[in-house]
């Protein structure tokens, strides 16, 4: 079940909508905009997601990232949202997007602030759903060489970024869509134009692959040519700057 969970984060299919107490919280969306049918609402069932967040932080550039609960389609009240950790985020409700993204409930922005991993809440009433936030500690020179390389266009397999995913023809890649995967997936995904394989117990519990009991499922495939190349500064610089970029929708 698990890794059908995890193929539908990936950006070319179906997205699936996935309590302690922090230094920042804040309100936002409209709480109690969902079903109302009592026999139809199950806040135990509820997620924030991603489930797991990955940001970055360098000191000079901002990281954003969007996250989102429905929780709000099964109770009703306030939502307060909250951060484990203050040194390293803070978080505030936001407005509902307009389009797609409103389906998955309502929305918070994290805003990173250090390095290291925390948590993220949402609390309404009686009932919180937390995810994980890892927000890995970067220089801002990587973020410079990788805006670099982003944006300049060599040809053949050094074709910049931008002349795709800037001009509308491309996947989104700022972190509304690709929090949810850590820097290895998406470097994976820039140069051999592939996810990571997905390694799993009969549980769906996550293991090593290889190992007894341990299935490997290959993973997705883009449909697409996406193979390109990185010096290797470059490739320590391309995902922290897809990190730092405006997160899309927003």
């Amino acid at each position: 079940m698990r890794s059908q969970l995890r193929r539908s984060a990936l950006p070319f299919a179906a997205l699936v909508l996935a309590a302690g107490c922090g230094s920042s919280s804040g309100d936002g969306g409209d709480a109690g905009i969902g079903p109302d049918a009592e026999d139809l609402r199950h806040p135990e069932s509820a997620v924030l997601y991603p489930p797991v967040v990955h940001a970055g932080f360098d000191g000079d550039h901002t990281f954003r990232v969007p996250v989102s609960t429905d929780l709000a389609f099964h109770t009703d009240g306030e939502p307060s949202w909250s951060s484990g950790d203050g040194s390293i985020l803070d978080v505030e409700g936001i407005d509902t997007p307009d389009g797609p993204l409103g389906a998955r409930g309502i929305w918070a922005m994290i805003t990173t602030t250090g390095s290291g991993t925390t948590t993220v809440s949402c609390t309404i009433g009686e009932y919180t759903v937390t995810a994980t936030v890892i927000v890995a500690d970067y220089d801002s020179s990587q973020v410079d060489i990788g805006d670099t390389r982003y944006h300049t266009d060599e040809g053949g397999d050094r074709t910049s970024c931008s002349s795709c995913h800037e001009d509308g023809g491309g996947a989104d890649h700022t972190p509304t869509e690709m929090a949810i995967h850590d820097d290895d997936a998406l470097l994976m995904v820039a140069t051999e134009g592939r996810y990571p394989d997905i390694c799993e117990t009969d549980d769906g519990d996550a293991c090593t692959c290889d190992t007894e009991g341990c299935e490997r499922e290959p993973g997705y495939e883009l449909a697409l040519t996406h193979e390109w190349d990185f010096t290797e500064s470059e490739a320590d610089g391309i995902i922290p700057y897809l990190r730092s970029l405006p997160p899309s929708g927003f």
